[in-house]
């Protein structure tokens, strides 16, 4: 919920900070230069026309900074390497360490996008799945063809999988 107030908060504290700058710009610019007793110069107000069109330029830019953030954008990526145990049982898995801050938001506000690459020699063909974890994620290469309780061991002698991850803001 935080989140979708920060670039409101953002914009917000931007613009309280260039009204800050340019009122200590405009006291220190225009109130000494005027004698005492003397009125308003003739370039004063194009000063401030001036100051106001470099504000707004500034606001503006500070919208589109703030508004690449709530973009969908790939926050982590990687490789991971899943071992296969001589006994598959679909319960194995490689951790994928994050940041509390996305880890806490898995399948929230973020999701991962698993590929997984197949070794030579072929079968066994898993599909890789991934679970949330605390300090993470877990990745797991299932073997559909088992049941739940049950185990297979394989001939193939590759044992080492690769699986592409990437994490992304929705």
């Amino acid at each position: 919920m935080i989140r979708q107030h920060l670039p409101l908060r953002l914009i917000g504290f931007g613009a309280i900070v260039m009204v800050v700058v340019a009122a200590s710009t405009w006291t220190s610019d225009v109130a000494p230069a005027a004698p005492p007793g003397a009125g308003n110069t003739p370039d004063a107000p194009q000063d401030l026309a001036a100051q106001a069109k470099q504000l707004q330029q500034q606001l503006t830019e500070l919208q589109k900074q703030v508004n690449e953030l709530s973009k969908s954008r790939i926050v982590a990526a990687g490789t991971a390497t899943y071992t296969r145990p001589a006994l598959q049982d679909n319960k194995s898995f490689s951790r994928i360490k994050l940041s509390a801050d996305i880890a806490s938001k898995l399948g929230e506000d973020y999701i991962v996008l698993l590929t997984n690459h197949f070794p030579t020699g072929g079968f066994p063909y898993f599909g890789a799945y991934w679970k949330r974890a605390t300090e993470g994620f877990d990745i797991y290469l299932v073997d559909i063809g088992i049941n739940d309780g049950t185990t297979v061991s394989y001939d193939n002698p590759n044992t080492k999988y690769l699986i592409d991850w990437a994490v992304i803001k929705k």
